[in-house]
């Protein structure tokens, strides 16, 4: 949209000074109100974040029901998305889909559109959405469910990251510093890795 510059008021948006200046006061102001920083964009009160968007952090599952719905099972290697169609003649179709219409019927064109997410995908996916909260990733988790060879494969860009002041690591877990937060697209693109693309 800022590219095109004509949707939403998207020309007018300030520059990424600007912006990174809003975000650090927004932060120190909420700290300094009670209002703990969670996740790179997402701030509550102790005990009150938001369950709803931590289950995609965390790669939790979560099933989405009506038109346009997205939906996530982990499997063992990985996980399946499906989500029904956004066309809503297509969705009230002969038969209304729900999030296990899939099973139901694969031939109907209403049927929702799914994606196996493999061992690889999975990985990254646990790296990008677990760094974006504050208390980071376990890398024990990671080990356990992923075996080590992908952490290793991992590791260079991890520690170049960190040597750069963006991330801590740490034998157990890695977290973004808050500099890593305001960069956190960058810190992401670095750490895709190479056998997983």
């Amino acid at each position: 949209m800022l590219e095109q510059g004509t949707r939403y008021g998207a020309s007018s948006v300030p520059g990424e000074d600007d912006t990174a200046d809003w975000y650090q006061q927004a932060c120190t102001g909420f700290r300094a109100s009670g209002v703990q920083q969670y996740e790179i964009s997402n701030f509550a009160r102790p005990g009150h974040q938001s369950r709803h968007n931590l289950k995609y952090w965390q790669r939790q599952p979560y099933i989405g029901f009506g038109l346009d719905a997205h939906s996530m099972l982990p499997t063992v290697a990985g996980a399946v998305r499906f989500a029904n169609t956004s066309d809503l003649d297509e969705y009230l179709g002969d038969a209304a889909p729900t999030p296990f219409h899939l099973l139901e019927s694969a031939a109907n064109t209403a049927a929702p559109e799914f994606d196996v997410v493999g061992r690889n995908e999975a990985f990254e996916e646990s790296l990008f959405l677990g760094l974006r909260l504050n208390e980071g990733v376990d890398l024990n988790y990671l080990r356990n469910k992923f075996g080590d060879d992908l952490l290793d494969d991992a590791m260079p860009a991890l520690l170049e990251v960190r040597d750069a002041g963006l991330l801590e690591l740490s034998s157990d877990r890695m977290r973004l510093t808050p500099h890593g937060r305001l960069v956190s697209n960058e810190v992401f693109n670095r750490l895709l890795i190479p056998s997983a693309a």
